[in-house]
């Protein structure tokens, strides 16, 4: 003590108070040492102890500072000493500066206080070699400390760049300078994803306020850090340490930290966190960290002006048992060398207790004196010390497959009226327990709630949401009794099912699923879980990029256990974008203004198909602006029947105000807007799809000097049930800014050019179709941008075909090599076609070369499917280069079954063959029919670049046509195969097939294209390699074809299950 008097010292009843406090009080003196055992029994000097059981064993008083050192045991047996226990000791200290006379005649105190501290469960820190180790910290940045009462904020911070496997083997907290009062705790998860939105490396945001909280699912994974206000340093042991740097660690943490500002500080700046220090001299285990305790939930109900009030949390051996058989430890199991036990500021005391085949075993941690403002780490010991005065100490936990384990804390809430919840004027029950080896694939969390008794209880006394609680003696009495004599308890840990059959899925032998957190409120229950994309499990489903399709199902009841569930009463399906969708709540749209592209009002013909045109005037721009966001605006009740749109640039000298009307069918004779087809396009939608951003450093261009003053609205109908009469006013919704971004963007279109060459058999299980889009098309254009390296990077695609289709995806192919593929989706669905944003754009080289692929299914189908032309000029009837003659013809139904009554004919003149051909309705753009295209958007704009790069294997099919089918006349073919009785047999289907394999060229349709000039197939030299799985020695047998299911039961009347299926509704 800064003193030269006498210096007091005391170990108190755990409130911190003088009085009822163990206390020994000493001096130097005439180079002489004083010590004294004495017992405050009340608020004033504390007199002798009967028996003295401190022994004084070393003194030094120099430069106006006093020590004194003693020893006493642990436990004294002396009534009126107090026992010194594992966990938090409160003790109390005083000093003067002046020394007593005698032991009996001493002045009072000049100064005192109390402080928390681990006298036993603290590691010998001065006995460790920190030579070699490096630093990383995990702090937020500079951000604004709320002014509310309870703040959690969340930062995403990326790891360092580690060559090989290290060892974490220390953090400590790093509290801003002056914030100590206000940072209360923090937790630092792991956090794996291909997280490439810039935006979330920032200054972070409000963990709870954030809707749909983008990186909700990095609290499934692992803990790394733990820390509560009071804690210091924390050290692993010698033989553990937390592993990164390794093959599957990830990338990146995740810092959530909770800031208690009851004074409502504004404009404070924080920067706290974590430092790590990290070796690579590595350790002999891998250590995690897992919780057990009470789940946080509106169930978890403590009553007001209660004494004293227990809660439990269950962690079964159910939810552990496989991860506990799978460790490297040779007797199985992981063994537990540290706690961070955490509760709120009701909490008086918590333990956990550890229970094998119902002998309960030592506790793997305690603490009687629980400090809300101390909270450090305990450290167990690795064995036990054991000397004949002193107790043994708790030494590593060794927690076996087939233990459960129990926590429980305990509270005092005479002054308050609170619930549990994650402020810290509510209520947690927590153990953050260290241990080695880690478990591979285990949840970091497993916890339980005793739902029954609390739902009873409500049910019974509170029938009416809303009504004024009294909590009377009888009423906490009640709960009491019911919680303390509930037989059952609902856990929350992973529950990983597969469903092999049209039954209950059984569970899996592997479970894989990480359960997060849940809600139940106002009759809905939300569930959150997580997983890796691929768990190298046969039974579950890998997460891939494209359509993923999700069955789920639910019923009314909770289930009575695991293998016991009523059959569901509601179940479906959903096509999704698991990994390819923008992470839209990070956009700031502040300062957007919008317009509307939409029909006016129109008319839905009665046709199944119809494809319908509007010209829309843009608004004035008085200066240049970027589009930033569109997303499709369709009329209430015509879901089912608006089917795709595309919106296209149109310039030209509009003049005829009736062009500017309700619009008409794109297919009439004379099309008065043909030449809108040949222009960019700058928005597509297809059913299923939302609202697309554009990234924050490019935006598609309106208001140039260049730009289009119309744009121009292609809206498909898709009408099966021949519906009358109904109003349609659909379209798109345009977001812009005048606050320019760095790149002007674009859409181009790849694929199969739409020609009645497009056959594709039917009974057909697969087939597939290609589109090339060759380097001379675009060479010109790509050499023309922006880019310092030039050409274009795609950053996202809309992959579009009709009902046949099964797959696509577009390659990307340079000099031969195979690079990553720009989009795929090998799960298409028809009726969800939403744009994929690229997890890595792909730049698009002058010389580059795309083929796009599409694979088709056709066994529904008992006639030919083409993609070829619907009656009408538009580009996809005849392409850039071709010459169209409208003619008006009117033929019976007798010359083609097949066809209506009376269609329109365009009689079509091909450059390549100088032959005449006639296309009719037959074939085209119906969704009966099929389409094989990618919608790519990319930046920088190609300046008079097509919008479209399409191709035909023309000369297979020419060829086909000849020699099976010489009756057909080349000057008459129209749709060729249409109107011939063909019988598809597998030696004709081969035929095809073989020809399109072994075709060697292809007919262009670019701007760039000569006239008459087919390009080679592009060789493929240097193929892509196969993804290197990370299921290293692990069978990857396919599993069964049904469903990867997760089903975990939460709160009053729910169980809910919710499946990645092989895309067959089960």
């Amino acid at each position: 003590a800064a003193t030269t008097g006498w210096v007091g010292f005391g170990i108190s009843s755990g409130n911190g108070n003088m009085a009822g406090s163990d206390m020994v009080i000493g001096w130097v003196k005439d180079s002489k040492g004083y010590l004294t055992d004495r017992f405050a029994d009340a608020q004033s000097f504390p007199p002798l102890d009967k028996e003295n059981n401190y022994n004084l064993t070393g003194f030094e008083e120099s430069e106006g500072k006093t020590v004194l050192r003693f020893s006493r045991t642990f436990d004294t047996c002396d009534p009126r000493d107090r026992k010194i226990e594992e966990g938090t000791t409160k003790v109390v200290f005083a000093y003067h500066a002046e020394d007593p006379t005698s032991e009996d005649d001493m002045k009072k105190h000049t100064f005192r206080g109390s402080k928390s501290i681990l006298l036993l469960n603290n590691m010998d820190k001065k006995q460790v070699n920190e030579t070699g180790w490096k630093q990383f910290y995990v702090t937020n940045r500079n951000i604004t400390i709320p002014k509310k009462r309870t703040t959690y904020w969340c930062s995403l911070i990326q790891l360092p760049e580690f060559k090989s496997k290290n060892h974490i083997t220390k953090f400590e907290p790093y509290v801003t300078p002056g914030n100590e009062g206000i940072v209360h705790h923090l937790l630092v998860y792991e956090c794996y994803g291909n997280f490439s939105n810039a935006t979330l490396y920032g200054s972070g945001f409000d963990c709870q306020e954030t809707p749909n909280m983008p990186l909700g699912h990095c609290y499934g994974y692992s803990v790394v850090a733990a820390w509560a206000v009071g804690g210091t340093a924390f050290y692993y042991p010698p033989k553990a340490g937390y592993p990164v740097g390794t093959s599957d660690s990830p990338r990146t943490l995740l810092l959530e930290l909770h800031y208690d500002n009851p004074k409502s500080i504004e404009g404070r700046r924080d920067s706290s966190g974590v430092r790590f220090y990290y070796t690579s001299h590595l350790r002999q285990y891998d250590a995690g960290i897992m919780s057990v305790g009470e789940d946080i939930t509106d169930l978890a109900i403590i009553p007001p002006k209660q004494e004293s009030w227990l809660t439990v949390g269950y962690c079964p051996k159910e939810c552990y048992q496989e991860d506990l058989q799978a460790t490297k430890l040779p007797e199985k199991g992981i063994k537990v060398f540290a706690a961070l036990l955490h509760t709120h500021l009701q909490g008086r005391a918590t333990w956990t207790k550890h229970v094998r085949n119902g002998i309960e075993l030592p506790e793997i941690a305690r603490d009687d004196h629980y400090d809300f403002n101390f909270q450090d780490i305990q450290v167990l010991r690795e064995e036990a010390h054991i000397k004949p005065d002193i107790q043994v100490l708790r030494e590593e936990a060794h927690i076996k497959p087939g233990d459960d384990l129990i926590h429980f804390c305990k509270y005092e809430t005479m002054d308050r009226d609170k619930l549990a919840g994650i402020s810290t004027t509510q209520e947690m029950c927590l153990n953050y327990m260290f241990y080695y080896p880690r478990m591979v694939n285990a949840t970091a969390y497993c916890s339980s709630s005793l739902r029954k008794p609390v739902y009873d209880f409500i049910k019974e006394h509170f029938p009416l949401i809303g009504a004024n609680i009294s909590w009377t003696k009888e009423l906490a009495s009640d709960l009491r009794k019911r919680l303390d004599e509930a037989d059952t308890f609902l856990s929350y840990c992973r529950a990983d099912r597969f469903a092999d059959a049209q039954s209950c899925p059984p569970l899996d032998k592997e479970n894989n699923y990480n359960f997060t957190g849940f809600e139940e409120s106002e009759g809905k229950t939300v569930l959150r879980f997580c997983r890796k994309f691929d768990t190298c499990d046969p039974r579950d489903r890998k997460i891939e990029e494209g359509t993923t399709k999700v069955v789920f199902a639910y019923h009314a009841e909770d289930p009575t256990s695991e293998d016991d569930m009523k059959k569901h009463t509601f179940r479906g399906s959903k096509s999704i974008l698991l990994l390819n969708n923008m992470d839209k709540k990070q956009v700031n749209e502040t300062g957007w203004q919008q317009f509307y592209v939409t029909n006016r009002n129109v008319t839905i013909p009665k046709e199944r198909t119809t494809y319908w045109c509007s010209l829309i005037q843009l608004p004035e721009f008085k200066s240049k602006h970027h589009i930033t966001k569109f997303e499709p605006y369709v009329t209430p009740g015509n879901e089912g029947i608006v089917h795709h749109l595309l919106v296209y640039e149109c310039h030209g000298n509009f003049s005829n105000a009736s062009l500017y009307g309700s619009g008409f069918d794109c297919s009439v004779p004379n099309m008065p807007l043909r030449s809108c087809y040949d222009y960019s396009v700058v928005a597509a939608w297809a059913v299923g799809g939302t609202a697309f951003y554009y990234p924050p450093k490019a935006g598609y261009p309106v208001g140039t000097s260049n730009s289009s003053r119309t744009f121009f609205l292609e809206l498909h109908y898709d009408n099966p049930d021949a519906i009358e009469g109904r109003k349609d006013s659909s379209g798109i919704r345009f977001y812009y800014t005048s606050h320019l971004r760095e790149y002007d963007a674009g859409i181009m279109c790849v694929g199969e050019r739409i020609s009645q060459f497009a056959i594709i058999p039917p009974k057909q299980e697969s087939w597939l179709t290609v589109g090339y889009c060759p380097k001379e098309c675009s060479q010109e254009d790509l050499q023309a941008t922006k880019l310092p390296e030039k050409g274009i990077k795609v950053f996202a695609a809309l992959l579009h075909t009709h009902l046949q289709g099964r797959a696509t995806w577009t390659k990307h192919v340079r000099n031969g090599v195979e690079l990553p593929e720009i989009a795929r989706d090998d799960h298409y669905d028809f009726n969800f076609q939403d744009i994929q944003v690229l997890r890595e754009e792909a730049h698009i080289k002058p010389g580059d070369d795309l083929i796009h692929f599409c694979k088709y299914e056709t066994m529904d189908r008992d006639t030919l499917v083409q993609a070829s032309a619907i009656s009408g000029p538009s580009k996809k009837a005849v392409g850039f280069f071709t010459a169209v003659t409208p003619l008006s013809i009117s033929i019976s139904s007798d010359c083609n079954k097949n066809m209506p009554s009376l269609i329109s004919l365009y009689m079509v003149h091909d450059r390549v063959t100088d032959n005449v051909l006639l296309l009719h309705l037959q074939a085209g753009f119906s969704t009966t029919q099929e389409m094989c295209l990618n919608y790519m958007f990319y930046y920088p704009r190609m300046v008079n670049a097509t919008a479209y790069c399409s191709s035909s294997l023309r000369k297979p099919v020419y060829d086909f046509i000849k020699e099976r089918f010489p009756s057909l006349k080349e000057s008459k073919w129209s749709n060729p195969l249409i109107g011939a009785n063909i019988s598809w047999t597998k030696e004709l289907v081969s035929d095809l097939r073989k020809r399109f394999d072994e075709a060697e060229t292809f007919l262009p349709y670019c701007r760039a294209r000569p006239n008459n000039y087919t390009y080679p197939i592009p060789k493929i030299t240097k193929p892509l390699p196969p993804r290197q799985s990370n299921c290293r020695g692990r069978s990857t047998t396919p599993a069964p074809p049904v469903g990867d299911a997760f089903l975990v039961t939460t709160s009053y009347s729910t169980a809910i299950s919710l499946l990645i299926s092989n895309f067959v509704l089960m």
